[in-house]
Formats: C-alpha cells, sequence, structure tokens
C-alpha cells in the first residue's frame, strides 16, 4: 500500500489521495445507482433483472 491508509484526502467508500472532486462525483453515482437498484428489488425484481435495466 503506497500511502499506508494515511493522509488522505478525502474518505467515502474508499480512501482518496488524489482529484477529491471527481471522487465526489464517483461516490455520487454509486448512492445513485445503489437507491435505483434498492427501489427495483423493494418492488419485488430480481437482483438480475434490476441491474440489466439500468
Amino acid at each position: 500500500m503506497l500511502n499506508k491508509g494515511t493522509d488522505c484526502k478525502y474518505s467515502g467508500y474508499w480512501k482518496v489521495y488524489g482529484d477529491v472532486p471527481k471522487a465526489r462525483s464517483i461516490f455520487a453515482a454509486y448512492e445513485h445507482f445503489r437507491d435505483i437498484i434498492l427501489q427495483k428489488l423493494a418492488a419485488g425484481m430480481s437482483l438480475k433483472v434490476a441491474v440489466a435495466t439500468l
């Protein structure tokens, strides 16, 4: 591990050592699609079908 888990600039789904705005954008996309998948699963859709409809 290059930084040994220290001195990160931001932490979300993983620690960020570089481009924080880009990482925040990726984290937001993960959350957006997670919410969509959870809504589809709650409506009774299978995971396979829910992912295929994205």
